[in-house]
């Protein structure tokens, strides 16, 4: 709401961008959408280059800070007192604790980047249903998913075409707001 009136936008006449935008509406069809378009897009699903969070979260499950493992590049860590150090905030680490602890620090950061980005287009979707269910939004299902394909598509336009070649871009922008 702003100054006490609800937002609205146009109501949609085209029934073919109705179809689309219930698609893409559903949490969970939004979801198995943009693992699909992410997914292809990926194209590599092993550890890329740029793990650099594995070896943090490795460093964490043995007590350090520093990293204990080498990655393949030290290109973007930095070197103090003999020890390279990541200069990141550590959500993404922190939740990649169990994965590297139970598949070790080759764990595939494509996937789990892969993944919050498909969680975070679902979340959208079941907010906004949330917020127009309680008056705050007043949109119809087909406006409702036309942001959310926006939200899956263009957030992570020029970020999801990178996932095998430049992951740490999407983990290194990750918040508690995003996940």
């Amino acid at each position: 709401m702003i100054n006490g009136q609800r937002l609205t936008l146009p109501a949609v006449n085209s029934t073919w961008l109705e179809r689309i935008g219930q698609w893409w509406e559903s949490p969970w069809r939004s979801g198995l959408l943009a693992l699909i378009v992410y997914g292809l897009c990926a194209l590599r699903w092993q550890a890329s280059g740029w793990a650099y969070f594995n070896y943090l979260a490795d460093a964490f499950l043995h007590g350090q800070l520093y990293l204990r493992l080498m990655p393949p590049t030290t290109t973007d860590l930095v070197y103090f007192g003999g020890r390279y150090f990541l200069y990141w905030p550590p959500l993404p680490a922190i939740l990649l604790l169990p994965f590297v602890a139970m598949f070790g620090a080759n764990f595939s950061d494509t996937l789990f980047t892969l993944s919050v980005g498909v969680l975070n287009v679902a979340l959208v979707s079941a907010l906004l249903r949330a917020a127009n269910r309680r008056g705050v939004i007043d949109l119809t299902t087909a406006q409702r998913g036309w942001l959310v394909m926006f939200f899956a598509l263009g957030t992570y336009t020029s970020r999801w075409l990178h996932l095998a070649a430049c992951g740490i871009r999407v983990r290194s922008s990750l918040s508690p707001a995003c996940v």
